[in-house]
């Protein structure tokens, strides 16, 4: 398999039709009022580089969105896609930490397992499926030691959510052990229990980096928008991390994101999915 299996997947729909769920979601059109902002945006005369941290307007809707969740010891910024910035963390922490030993959840997402072994690191995964998870991720991080752990939740194809109780003991096990989390939120509006999944937000320590999109929840992961919070003993060497490798980033997409950002998709989808 020369390409990724999501690709792989996605080019069969295209060519045979079908509901294409390759990427963790079906490929719904997004909403109507976000292709019209995108529409006027592009005429507007806004064309230069967006702000290295992202559009002003659009960080002050995701402000308000995180100010009583997330530490003002925290800082973000955007980056093109959820995807980029799991790639921006990893390469900091492969600089920062010796032997990056690498573990996630299985099945696991393909970047988890494709960055370490480009950097020729050690990846291990821990299944999900267990009676008793907290002891298994205690067992785990005694046998194996990991210095990363990529935690997704939902979680891509199962969509299980840790509960509160499994997600503490990973942040406590993790910091316990000195290892740097990082957790991939990006599916965090596609839940089908009654609440919604549970972060951990207030026992977020210097270890612990946060990523989210507006990707999948608008079906728009063409526009590469995503973003990443990190604590601010990290934050000043990951912008010259950011700026030295990917600096540019899609002006136009972030300024129609910032009109839709506090409408919640997750209902809408759902039904249409089963209908």
């Amino acid at each position: 398999m020369q390409q990724s299996w999501i690709s792989y997947f996605s080019n069969l729909v295209k060519q045979y039709g079908g509901i294409n769920l390759a990427q963790g979601i079906p490929g719904f059109q997004p909403p109507v009022e976000l292709m019209k902002s995108l529409q006027e945006n592009a005429i507007k005369a806004h064309h230069q580089y967006a702000p290295g941290l992202g559009n002003l307007e659009l960080r002050k809707h995701i402000d308000e969105a995180y100010k009583d969740k997330i530490s003002s010891d925290f800082k973000y910024m955007m980056t093109n896609g959820a995807t980029e910035a799991i790639q921006l963390l990893y390469l900091y922490l492969n600089e920062s930490v010796e032997n990056l030993k690498t573990a996630a959840f299985s099945p696991t997402y393909e970047s988890y397992i494709h960055l370490p072994k480009i950097y020729g690191n050690d990846f291990k995964s821990l299944s999900v499926n267990s009676h008793d998870l907290c002891q298994d991720i205690k067992n785990f991080f005694n046998e194996y030691q990991p210095k990363l752990f990529f935690v997704n939740t939902p979680g891509n194809p199962y969509g299980r959510c840790l509960n509160k109780e499994e997600f503490d003991c990973l942040i406590a096990t993790a910091e316990q052990n000195n290892c740097y989390l990082i957790i991939d939120a990006v599916y965090n509006e596609f839940y089908f229990q009654e609440t919604a999944p549970y972060y951990p937000f207030e026992n977020f320590g210097s270890n612990v980096f946060y990523v989210n999109s507006f990707s999948k929840q608008f079906s728009i992961t063409g526009w590469r928008t995503g973003y990443f919070f990190a604590h601010q003993s990290h934050f000043r060497l990951m912008l010259s991390v950011s700026f030295t490798s990917s600096h540019c980033r899609f002006s136009k997409q972030q300024r129609s994101c910032r009109s839709i950002h506090q409408r919640n998709q997750r209902n809408h989808k759902r039904e249409l999915f089963i209908e």
